[in-house]
């Protein structure tokens, strides 16, 4: 859902350690302001931390799956301009991208195409549900981990349009 996020892309950046009660780490390429304090102080409750990546979109790290209960929030009061855009494009690529390539290599013949639309297409036979819960612990568990911390980036930079178009899955 969004542009590639990882380790990589943040080394150079200053570290802003928040004061986020679960201990996340946000890194920024761009100075964290008082504004995005605020936010994180907010998102707190939901073990989220908002960034700012080398690319100047926000981005979350921590339990990305309330990202339902953040947006309709009172912190989405809080949010800088253009957060709730950078945030929608981040699990409309970023996170998609992730879980249908975890599909696609557990068989599954998953497709996303930008260009149709966000979301992830299913063709064929549904996934089983432990597959699908595979998929999405895994994926869910990467953004746990603060982007200075996680293995090197292993998403195309930048996402390309379309995944698994006229490709077959593996197995």
């Amino acid at each position: 859902m969004l542009v590639a996020v990882g380790a990589a892309a943040f080394l150079g950046g200053p570290v802003f350690v928040s004061d986020h009660p679960s201990g996340l780490r946000a890194v920024a390429e761009v100075a964290v302001d008082d504004e995005l304090r605020e936010v994180n102080r907010c998102l707190a409750k939901f073990d989220v931390v908002m960034y700012r990546g080398a690319d100047g979109r926000y981005r979350i790290h921590g339990d990305i799956n309330r990202i339902q209960d953040i947006v309709f929030s009172p912190c989405r009061a809080a949010f800088p301009p253009g957060a709730r855009k950078d945030l929608d494009t981040f699990f409309a690529t970023e996170v998609d991208f992730r879980i249908a390539r975890c599909l696609r290599a557990r068989g599954v013949d998953a497709v996303i195409d930008l260009k149709e639309g966000p979301g992830i297409e299913i063709n064929g036979k549904p996934p089983a549900k432990q597959v699908l819960d595979d998929c999405f612990a895994e994926v869910y568990d990467w953004y746990r981990i603060p982007p200075e911390q996680r293995p090197a980036e292993d998403l195309p930079e930048p996402l390309p349009r379309s995944i698994g178009v006229g490709e077959k899955p593996a197995n």
